[in-house]
């Protein structure tokens, strides 16, 4: 019988593709935790070795561990040493087909970073895929040196390219190795019609809107054709600060909402937890609607400006509560990724 593959690189690839040392604090410290709790022999069998990598359905245990909401897994067809058993969706589909729609997942998303594994015909790896055009795909890859995709690393013949600090192959050589790749939930639901985030104008005629006196106050492009709007409630706007990011298809992508510290330990404590309950549930998409009403109840006590910091993964988003520094003051920030 043959055995299940395991792919390297699979438990210490950032999802967002950050080179080594530049990853986000919340990051650091869960990789931290995950190798403490891989040194057991149990915590192995869940989540995979750090020294020699994972399968599948170890890999995509330790995405969520690793405070990402659950991937749509992706999976070529033909890969009999290849399992996804314990891995909630899997769609299989062949390779070719599996590359093109990651082209069309990159093409339709702005901040989409995913994550996808390989077979050479004799060795498993993971790397991040960051971007794609017409001529294919950029990757960041774990492994230290040259990337295992590239010419004289692998026994497939791929011949990935340097491109900066990251790699490059092209869609034919990805067809070749690909075995699968992880998805965000709510830009495979939008892909294939379903209910995703919020759209903009959805928002604009919601009661949270309509109740708050929200308006648009302008815009800035964070990316080409990718929008940041800065908005602003009908009352104590200098102490409230209300972004959302839009994505291609207009739609909620991602919403800020800051509360100047000082405010909210005084006057401001009531309003600021009707409002942050209520931001919570007008930008969360439909798959998050009912676990977002618990949340936003349970983290309003963080909103005070001594709490902690707050990081809850849910079906499609995460919420997340930390302070940001503003004018030289803390502000207590709440924010929603649509990742």
């Amino acid at each position: 019988m043959s055995t299940e593959l395991v792919f390297g690189g699979s438990t210490t690839t950032p999802f967002g593709g950050t080179a080594p040392g530049q990853a986000a604090p919340w990051f650091q410290v869960l990789e931290q935790a995950f190798f403490q709790l891989t040194a057991t022999p149990e915590g192995r069998a869940q989540y995979g070795d750090p020294s020699k990598g994972a399968t599948l359905a170890q890999a995509w245990r330790t995405a969520q561990l690793l405070g990402v909401p659950p991937r749509v897994c992706l999976l070529a067809a033909g890969q009999p040493r290849a399992s996804a058993d314990g891995i909630a969706r899997v769609i299989t589909m062949s390779p070719a087909d599996l590359v093109a729609t990651l082209n069309v997942l990159f093409s339709r998303e702005a901040r989409i970073a995913t994550q996808i594994f390989t077979f050479d015909g004799r060795t498993g790896h993971s790397v991040t895929l960051l971007h794609a055009d017409a001529s294919g795909f950029t990757f960041h890859d774990p492994w230290p040196g040259d990337s295992l995709l590239s010419k004289h690393q692998n026994a497939a013949g791929i011949h990935a390219q340097h491109d900066g600090q990251r790699w490059r192959l092209t869609s034919a050589e990805l067809e070749t190795v690909i075995v699968a790749a992880f998805v965000p939930p709510l830009a495979w639901a939008e892909l294939i019609g379903q209910a995703g985030r919020v759209r903009y104008q959805d928002l604009q005629a919601s009661d949270f809107w309509r109740f708050f006196h929200i308006r648009e106050t302008g815009r800035a492009e964070a990316e080409p054709g990718v929008p940041v709007v800065q908005l602003r409630t009908g009352g104590f706007a200098e102490h409230l600060s209300l972004i959302v990011r839009l994505s291609k298809q207009d739609s909620i992508d991602a919403a800020e909402l800051r509360i100047r510290g000082a405010w909210l330990a005084g006057a401001g404590a009531p309003l600021a937890a009707d409002l942050a309950g209520n931001f919570l549930k007008a930008m969360a998409p439909s798959v998050d609607r009912a676990q977002v009403e618990p949340i936003a109840r349970a983290i309003l006590e963080h909103l005070h400006p001594a709490g902690s910091e707050v990081r809850q993964p849910m079906a499609g988003s995460i919420v997340s509560i930390d302070t940001a520094m503003l004018d030289g003051a803390p502000w207590r920030s709440l924010r929603i990724d649509c990742l």
